[in-house]
């Protein structure tokens, strides 16, 4: 009797412990894992969530006094949202804002590779500072996930890039939406490129006639004032480019108003004008 008691705690024992293993195999974590090719150094970004998810919030740092970061690629990418392409970049700390249209739940999943120049032939550090996803529950609740680096810089071989892309980027339907809180205009877009990646989006305002310089794109884009029109130009890395252009109607309209406004009461003053003047010299004669 003894002995199965032993078996059968044995046994629950066994099953917990297999349970709890298999718990942990499986949670939310952000790795990064790295390669070189000559002179380059690529840092891929990866996610595991267990927990369904729809953005995400990833500071990476690098030793700039080894390396510089040169450009970013998001083809094969998890997210179809980003707040910039590519990434800030603020004093060797890389910030990655974005999110995904449908919730993710996975292993494995690419966010985007990075790319830096090393000065040297030595390894350049680089990890993860700091990584928060979103859950997709309604509320963004905060989910922090654990950070691990699967590798560092270290020579390959030669680089694999394929340069054979010749579809531009891929903008999908968005539109202007107004903020109710301060009746700001504002443009989220969403931009792919599966087979290249996205370069860099950048965005041009238009003021009656004039087109502004570009700028670099910050999702969702904050109209300034005065602008009826604006331009968001995408470059993938292969060097495919497409454009959408966006018109503020409302502006457009309220322009159009007070054009008109304004020729009808010149209007108005100059028939008032010629009127009493006509009168006052028909009078004199």
């Amino acid at each position: 009797m003894r002995i199965k008691n032993y078996v059968y705690m044995f046994i629950f024992v066994l099953v917990v412990g297999s349970a709890g293993l298999f718990a942990n195999a499986f949670q939310e974590r952000v790795y990064i894992d790295t390669a070189s090719y000559d002179a380059e150094r690529r840092v891929a970004v990866f996610i595991d969530s267990e927990m369904p998810i729809n953005a995400f919030l990833i500071e990476v740092a690098y030793d700039q006094e080894r390396a510089i970061f040169v450009s970013s690629n998001d083809s094969g990418s998890m997210a179809d949202i980003w707040q910039t392409l590519p990434p800030k970049d603020e004093g060797g700390l890389i910030t990655l804002a974005g999110g995904m249209t449908e919730s993710f739940v996975g292993t494995n999943a690419k966010l985007i590779e990075l790319t830096f120049l090393a000065f040297d032939d030595g390894s350049a550090d680089i990890r993860l500072q700091r990584a928060v996803l979103y859950s997709a529950d309604g509320k963004g609740t905060e989910i922090i996930p654990s950070l691990e680096t699967t590798g560092s810089f270290y020579e390959q071989g030669a680089d694999d890039t394929d340069d054979t892309d010749v579809l531009p980027p891929q903008f999908f339907a968005t539109g202007v939406v107004k903020n109710p809180a301060d009746g700001v205009f504002l443009i989220p877009f969403q931009v792919r490129d599966d087979a290249a990646g996205i370069r860099e989006v950048t965005v041009r305002f238009r003021r009656f006639l004039r087109w502004e310089d570009p700028v670099s794109a910050s999702n969702p884009i904050t109209v300034p004032p005065g602008v009826w029109s604006a331009k968001l130009a995408a470059l993938d890395n292969a060097g495919n480019s497409a454009i959408q252009l966006y018109i503020l109607w409302q502006v457009v309209f309220k322009k159009v108003i007070f054009i008109v406004g304004i020729v009808v009461l010149f209007g108005i003053v100059g028939r008032f004008v010629f009127t009493h003047f006509f009168r006052y010299h028909v009078a004199r004669k």
